[in-house]
Parts: C-alpha cells; structure tokens; sequence
C-alpha cells in the first residue's frame, strides 16, 4: 500500500483503538479500507466515533473476542453505519436531549446509568408520548419487539421509576 498522510494515520490509529479487541485482526486490510473509504469521502471521525459505540455495544452485551467481526471486514460491510457516533455530552441529563435530537428528552435521565453507546443504539430510536390527553400513563414505543424486549429489561424499571406507569409498544407498520 502507498504511503499514507501522517493525519491519516493517527485518525486509522484512534479507529483501531476504539474498534474492539479481537484475535488476527489484520491491521494491514483494515487500514486499506479505512484509507479507501476515507478518500471516497466517509468522515474518518464518524468511523472512529462508530467504532468506540460498537465496541461498547460489544462489551455490554458481553460479546466473546472471537465473535467480532474483522475490522476490514466491517468496515467493507460499512457497519459503521448500524452504530452511528453520539457527539460529546453536552446536555444536562433532565434537560432537552442535544445528543439524540428527535429522542425523547424524558429518556435523557438514562445517559446516567448507560454507555453513550447504548443509548444511541437503544434509547435513542424510542418514541415516548407523556401521559395525559386521555392517556393513563406514558406511552413508549419501539421499533422492534427485539428492542422493546431489551429496554425493558435492561432498563424498564429505572423508566417507571422516573416516568410511573408505562406502556410499551412497538410500531406498527402499515401495509
């Protein structure tokens, strides 16, 4: 492979960093494409940034080192695209959500107790209506029952806990 621009590669270093652990991982394939996609126009900081929430995707749903893809082999899949990069923290907790704009703000509170990674991926895409207007508790709705399922779990009682009586649903596409 050519040269490569001393800017280029401290911006592949931080991705390799951030991208998780895992046994032969050949860095020399993964640094062609991350070169090739950064000159095709892909910003190297969303790779990056992407790379730190897949790994943090990784280790909280406790994924074994050898079940995580090559590096060059998801980025040619271009799964960065699947864990976009949350910008850095500038919103309080209870105030409206600067990071997940589109996200609910009564969700903010969750950034507390979870990784900036799970909240993209996770809270982020939930709908939430408050209670009231002939509804009897707040309505939270996913996209997935596979995503319901995991709020919920992982996360269900500190949301009733703050928000009181919730109901969950997943939305309903139309045909």
């Amino acid at each position: 492979m050519a040269q490569v621009s001393a800017s280029l590669q401290s911006a592949f270093d931080r991705f390799w960093a951030a991208y998780p652990k895992r046994p032969w991982n050949p860095r020399a394939a993964t640094l062609a494409k991350f070169v090739k996609l950064v000159k095709a126009g892909v910003d190297p900081e969303a790779l990056i940034g992407a790379a730190g929430v897949f790994a943090a995707s990784c280790q909280t749903r406790g994924i074994a080192a050898d079940f995580i893809p090559y590096a060059s082999t998801w980025l040619s899949k271009r799964q960065d695209l699947d864990f976009p990069a949350s910008p850095p923290a500038a919103a309080s907790p209870d105030g409206p959500d600067a990071l997940h704009p589109g996200s609910a703000p009564a969700l903010a509170f969750l950034r507390l107790i979870m990784s900036d990674g799970d909240f993209a991926v996770w809270i982020a895409p939930l709908k939430v209506e408050a209670a009231g207007e002939g509804r009897a508790a707040t309505t939270i709705t996913a996209k997935t029952t596979f995503a319901l399922d995991r709020v919920r779990k992982d996360w269900g009682d500190e949301i009733t806990a703050r928000l009181g009586p919730v109901d969950w649903t997943v939305e309903r596409k139309s045909t």
